[in-house]
């Protein structure tokens, strides 16, 4: 299934709900971001929750590439490394 991304985190992700879309909060998919048709980032996500048009998935695993491209992004999109550092430190908290 195919949808758009809205935001994205070192925790997890945000989607807008494809229409035919009937997942429940808690649920496990696997997910396949594609970034400018070349870049992917999969990932086990569970369903973290659900709104009328958006869903949050958090991350539950990933592999080493695929965290290296979201590390990459996140970072890029922040501009800045302190806050990407500040990210990866609330990953471990």
């Amino acid at each position: 299934m195919e949808t758009r991304l809205v935001d994205i985190s070192l925790k997890g992700v945000l989607i807008e709900r494809p229409v035919d879309w009937n997942g429940k909060v808690g649920a496990r998919f696997r997910m396949d971001l594609r970034i400018n048709h070349s870049v992917i980032i999969s990932m086990g996500v569970t369903t973290a929750h659900v709104m009328p048009h958006r869903i949050g998935f958090q991350w539950q695993k990933i592999d080493l590439d695929s965290f290296a491209e979201l590390k990459r992004l996140v970072e890029l999109n922040l501009g800045d490394p302190a806050l990407l550092n500040r990210e990866l430190s609330a990953l471990g908290a």
